[in-house]
């Protein structure tokens, strides 16, 4: 009777000893899938300063346009340039 209690023991930190390995295997590849939405996140991050980076020149632009098509006197001067 005094085995039954240790192949018990044993029996179950075997178990534990398992379940402990399988949810290491789980947590390394949780990990592995963050590190990917991580990576994926910044190459959004950088995309979308791009875009606002264009969107800002592209209103400054288009005032600057405005601005000198609004003014008959500077549009004036700058065809006089031109010619």
């Amino acid at each position: 009777m005094v085995k039954e209690p240790n192949d018990a023991t044993t029996s179950i930190l075997r178990q534990m000893q398992g379940t402990l390995a399988d949810r290491g295997h789980r947590l390394d590849a949780l990990e592995h899938l963050v590190q990917e939405v991580a990576g994926r996140l910044g190459e959004i991050r950088t995309g979308m300063m791009t875009v606002l980076g264009f969107v800002t020149h592209a209103d400054n632009r288009h005032n600057e346009l405005r601005r000198d098509i609004d003014d008959p006197r500077r549009r004036v001067g700058i065809l006089e340039e031109k010619v």
